[in-house]
């Protein structure tokens, strides 16, 4: 595990970062489109990691031609996915239980999942204490991207350009832990079963 002893902020990915939440969001997924005729595997899953809800929703929709209403979709297949998050009892993986246990500075989410969906997941993990609203950046519509949004949780925490060596981003993402490398944080990348092998720039790798 990276030496977290002398940063100050620690930045999470929530989706596939903090929790192996992706299996059980494609589970949903897959549920609402069958439907349509549509069934993802794990290939097809791989090209929509990272994207916002709605962005992800348009690419189904251009890849194989389909067409539903977003807001009766996404209502549907985030209510299926809470119940099997309730269900399985889906918990944080063991490094986050680790790193609130120690760390001593400030920590904050940056995600595409909608705002609504990390208040759940928080409340369902007692996590609230640990991560204040303010401290919860959502990208969720795609109109602002987390490169976008990084803007937005520096100044919540007061972050100049000289103090990114002192701030950790945990991702899953290639795209972002790329844009997080440009700007000069250290980053852990965090593989599961749709990214492994294909995270690199990393500082560290959680699997």
């Amino acid at each position: 595990m990276l030496n977290l002893e002398n940063k100050k902020i620690l930045l999470f990915d929530l989706d596939g970062t903090m929790a192996d939440t992706e299996p059980l969001h494609w589970t949903a997924y897959n549920a609402l489109l069958e439907d349509c005729g549509v069934h993802l595997t794990p290939e097809n899953i791989r090209n929509y990691i990272g994207h916002s809800e709605s962005a992800i929703y348009d690419m189904i929709k251009r890849d194989y031609g389909i067409d539903f209403d977003y807001q009766t979709f996404a209502g549907e297949r985030l209510k299926k996915y809470l119940e099997l998050v309730r269900k399985l009892n889906l918990r944080p993986r063991p490094f986050m239980e680790d790193i609130l246990r120690s760390f001593k500075g400030k920590m904050g989410i940056v995600t595409s999942q909608m705002p609504h969906i990390v208040k759940e997941l928080l409340k369902f993990w007692d996590y609230e204490r640990f991560f204040p609203k303010a401290y919860v950046f959502c990208c969720h519509d795609g109109r602002l991207t987390k490169k976008g949004i990084y803007k937005n949780v520096f100044s919540a925490f007061g972050i100049a350009p000289c103090d990114m060596g002192s701030v950790v981003l945990f991702e899953d993402s290639l795209h972002y832990i790329n844009e997080a490398k440009k700007l000069g944080m250290t980053v852990v990348g965090v593989e599961h079963t749709y990214n492994k092998g294909t995270l690199i720039n990393c500082d560290a790798i959680l699997s």
